[in-house]
């Protein structure tokens, strides 16, 4: 079973949930958003947790996946910080792009049994985990 969890639950965060929700084997353990009622919004229809809080999300519930889904200039502390708990990290692309942050991040997943990938959308999500499901 893949443990997600997901790091902003706006538009993106729920194209990502629903994509998660098609594939057999993964669950969705917690939705984090900034906005306490965004984030028990997603959770819900999933039976995930709501926080308010990413670092809390990840000790609690201890995900393998994390969707980063928050806007570009949070991606880098959000995707370290899912590194350091262990977890893999999908984010946008866009974070490539920006040098500093971009740096901070390699180097984490360097130094990191987890590993970062980067394609965005539902369907690369699903076509890039539904293989993986049965794996972790």
């Amino acid at each position: 079973m893949i443990r997600v969890g997901i790091i902003g639950c706006g538009g993106q965060g729920r194209i990502h949930a629903n994509a998660y929700a098609r594939i057999e084997g993964v669950q969705i353990v917690g939705c984090c958003d900034v906005l306490p009622e965004r984030a028990q919004e997603l959770a819900q229809p999933f039976g995930a947790t709501a926080f308010t809080d990413h670092r809390e999300m990840l000790a609690q519930t201890r995900p393998n996946l994390v969707s980063v889904c928050t806007l570009e200039g949070h991606h880098a502390q959000h995707t370290i910080d899912s590194l350091r708990a262990g977890a893999h990290v999908l984010y946008e692309n866009w974070t490539v792009l920006q040098s500093q942050p971009s740096a901070r991040m390699n180097s984490h997943t360097a130094n990191s049994a987890s590993s970062s990938v980067t394609p965005y959308s539902s369907n690369t999500v699903w076509r890039w985990l539904k293989p993986h499901a049965n794996s972790w």
